[in-house]
């Protein structure tokens, strides 16, 4: 065992190179954006109380703007960077109710409960040896290929930078399939997961095909063709997981390569399985079209338009969540580091995106409205949203399978961004009538300042742009108010109880009082420090927050630090100050031919949380017992981590 020297002055940032960047966080812009955002300023208010911000402004309007803006042009299905500058442009009342406020949700949905027969295998469909699930009523969701058209935002057509059809199948880059899914019938007939096909013959030159089928055979059976070449029904066997249950959650990525299919199960390889014959032309990609959770078309067999089965055979009866589609076959280490998380978007507008196709998370919120709630939409950014075919109101569900696999990890909650959920409502007018209160007792409101017979001339006809322009100049003034306001507060030894987040200077107050520091956490990668996470677990706050955080705490306590520097008592409440305590580190003085006396007066009396309450005494009956929140208990695990754990 050996401990790494965490206190060197020679210790460096590892950066990566731009290429790196791209891999990891689809753009190195968005690392420009995130650093943008540290040396951001937000002032610690509640900004749900509009007396503590809105003083030359109207505080309704305030809430109004915020609130729409955030409906209206949150990119959902943007990049890590797209989504990180609409919040870096956005003001601090926007952030703040953003994080704070506005409803989020995650989701996934169940296909084939309101039709699920699985009683007797005739009612199924018979074809080429197999029984397949069938149903009078099939639910699956329906995905077109496109580029589709956009009037606002139009979709890029580039067969250079690979943005073709959104369903393109790709033979030399290869093609990955992923998605969570959980079999709900527990004895189930044959059924298909996805199938993407051009709905040609098998026998035609440009027929195209990518199927994913459960033949209840102990695996999956994949097809991957082009033409008469490919591979064929080849089967990808589960059998040897003895603790694998498709009956409940689990990742499943699928990656093409040409003739080779591979299957991850939660991250893992499992197995794979090739064909002979190789794909040597470029593979069809006109009209394809995409079913999850049935057949698109026929299996791929040699058919005749007679014999073939339609489109929603073969149907399932289990649930999704997070499905992506990529025109590119995605590494084992892909797989494993993204599947309890999202990925970015924008594949519309950066290139570093082109190889995700279809993005499915089913977070956009549950309306309660066929015309909303049987749309999928898609948040690789160039809306390929899918429809559910025969909707009905128990197939979308406001979960996570993420969660349900492993309550350690916590999905990321989505904004809804349709204006008439209900949530969403509610949050509007919730803002709006505090704000409509608070303007009419606000004196100081620059608009109420105006002559009535301005304002009422424009208000009945209508015309806003008084009303916008003297909000425009309000906010300003709002904005440095505040800024001003803390200039004032800077010094004073509190600590952030709104908005979480420490002043980020006061590294540099510290020097001015001639305590020298040295940046911490320089060993974090690039993946901890920009996205808080790492390969296996995430984190509850942000690495800079705490970094911050722990400047503060040594700001607080820096006079009973400097009054007894260079004794055990400074060094133990500086290490305190960084959230670590004697539990962790013992610091022992050693002296050269010095008698240490040994006395049961030299110990140490320390306090051990235990999750019990014991009355098993007299003396204890007459306690008081009450909840504290823990102030360091959500960042103490992230430094312990960062410090100390791995480096053992």
């Amino acid at each position: 065992m050996s401990l790494k020297n965490l206190f060197s002055k020679n210790k460096t940032t590892s950066y990566l190179s731009s290429n790196d960047l791209d891999k990891e966080f689809q753009s190195n812009g968005f690392v420009k954006e995130v650093t943008k955002e540290k040396e951001r300023f937000i002032p610690d208010v509640d900004f749900l109380t509009a007396s503590n911000f809105a003083r030359y402004g109207s505080a309704k309007k305030y809430f109004s703007d915020a609130v729409k803006n955030i409906y209206n042009t949150f990119p959902y299905d943007g990049s890590f960077q797209e989504k990180q500058k609409w919040r870096n442009d956005s003001t601090d009342l926007e952030i703040y109710i953003f994080d704070k406020f506005y409803p989020k949700t995650t989701g996934y949905v169940t296909l084939g409960s309101a039709s699920w027969d699985g009683s007797a295998a005739t009612t199924g469909t018979s074809y080429g040896g197999f029984i397949y699930s069938g149903s009078s009523y099939p639910q699956y969701i329906k995905i077109i290929g496109g580029p589709r058209y956009d009037a606002i935002n139009p979709n890029i057509y580039s067969e250079i930078n690979n943005k073709k059809s959104n369903l393109s199948l790709e033979y030399v880059s290869g093609n990955t399939v992923e998605f969570w899914f959980k079999q709900e019938n527990p004895t189930p007939r044959t059924y298909c997961l996805f199938d993407l096909t051009n709905r040609l013959t098998s026998s035609d030159p440009s027929y195209s095909r990518l199927t994913i089928e459960n033949l209840n055979n102990g695996g999956f059976t994949v097809t991957y063709k082009s033409g008469s070449y490919g591979i064929s029904r080849k089967l990808l066997a589960t059998s040897s997981l003895p603790s694998y249950s498709i009956n409940s959650w689990h990742h499943y990525g699928f990656v093409f390569n040409n003739s080779t299919c591979s299957l991850y199960i939660d991250g893992n390889f499992v197995t794979s399985n090739s064909g002979s014959s190789l794909i040597t032309s470029p593979i069809s990609q006109l009209s394809l079209l995409a079913t999850l959770g049935s057949y698109a078309d026929t299996p791929d067999l040699t058919v005749t338009s007679s014999t073939r089965v339609a489109i929603g055979s073969g149907s399932v009866f289990g649930s999704f969540d997070e499905f992506r589609f990529w025109k590119k076959a995605r590494t084992e280490n892909d797989i494993d580091i993204n599947r309890f998380v999202h990925v970015g978007g924008g594949t519309n507008t950066d290139d570093y995106a082109d190889d995700l196709g279809v993005y499915l998370k089913f977070n956009e919120g549950f309306v309660s409205s066929s015309a909303y709630d049987a749309r999928i939409l898609d948040y690789s950014g160039r809306i390929s949203s899918g429809s559910v075919i025969n909707y009905t109101t128990n197939i979308r569900y406001t979960g996570s399978a993420i969660e349900s696999y492993n309550p350690n990890f916590k999905e990321p909650k989505d904004p809804i961004i349709y204006s008439v959920h209900p949530l969403v409502q509610d949050c509007l007018s919730t803002l709006e009538d505090s704000g409509e209160e608070y303007d009419y007792t606000n004196s100081t409101n620059i608009y109420s300042s105006i002559p009535a017979w301005i304002t009422e001339e424009t208000e009945d006809k209508e015309i806003y742009d008084l009303e916008n322009l003297t909000q425009i100049i309000s906010s300003y003034f709002d904005k440095l108010h505040l800024e001003i306001e803390f200039l004032t507060k800077i010094k004073n030894g509190d600590y952030p109880q709104y908005y979480g987040k420490t002043f980020h200077e006061y590294a540099k107050i510290l020097e001015s009082h001639d305590f020298i520091v040295s940046d911490i956490f320089t060993d974090a990668t690039v993946l901890e420090d920009i996205l808080s996470r790492n390969n296996d677990t995430f984190f509850d706050e942000k690495i800079t927050n705490i970094k911050n955080l722990i400047y503060k705490n040594i700001y607080n306590n820096l006079a009973i630090l400097m009054k007894s520097k260079g004794t055990e008592k400074s060094f133990r409440n500086l290490m305190r100050c960084m959230g670590i305590d004697e539990s962790l580190v013992k610091i022992n003085v050693y002296g050269q031919n010095n008698l240490f006396d040994l006395s049961l007066d030299n110990r140490n009396y320390v306090s051990i949380p235990k999750n019990y309450i014991n009355f098993n005494s007299i003396d204890n009956f007459g306690a008081t017992i009450y909840q504290k929140k823990r102030f360091f208990s959500s960042w103490r695990k992230i430094l312990y981590r960062l410090l100390f754990i791995k480096y053992y």
